[in-house]
């Protein structure tokens, strides 16, 4: 007998999300690098908050951050230059990502205020979606 597929969570799907937005595992903000001694681990950034479920495993909706730009770099200067950091300085962190990224920021601005009331997301289906993404992705890693 055939054993039925297991039913996935939330937090299934925020493993892999997560999991998918962080395998450059490059800071997109400052460069720095897991592996390379700039810095040891990398961080997967919601830019529209997870609370907004239906964009929450969005890979749109992912930028990949070093601690220091994910949380820490409140007001620091560093090379005589004002530090970057999504939570702790979220005007200039915005300024950085409409200059930088102008895509991924118009996707952003699009669907930022966007609302669906009573939306259940299949979280099977999305897990599923999730890891057909990662396969390709690291297909590709392995075949460069």
């Amino acid at each position: 007998m055939a054993r039925k597929p297991r039913k996935r969570t939330y937090k299934d799907c925020d493993r892999l999300w997560g999991q998918i937005i962080r395998l450059d595992e490059t800071c997109a903000v400052c460069g720095a690098r897991v592996g390379d001694g700039t810095c040891h681990q990398v961080h997967a950034h919601h830019l529209i908050h997870r609370n907004a479920i239906f964009f929450r495993h969005n890979l749109e909706n992912g930028i990949c951050l070093c601690p220091g730009c994910h949380r820490f770099n409140i007001g620091k200067v560093i090379d005589g230059k004002r530090t970057i950091s999504a939570h702790g300085s979220p005007a200039f962190f915005r300024e950085w990502f409409q200059e930088t990224l102008p895509e991924q920021f118009e996707w952003y601005e699009k669907n930022r205020w966007l609302v669906f009331p009573n939306v259940k997301p299949d979280y099977t289906q999305i897990y599923s979606v999730l890891e057909d993404e990662l396969r390709q992705r690291t297909a590709g890693k392995a075949g460069e």
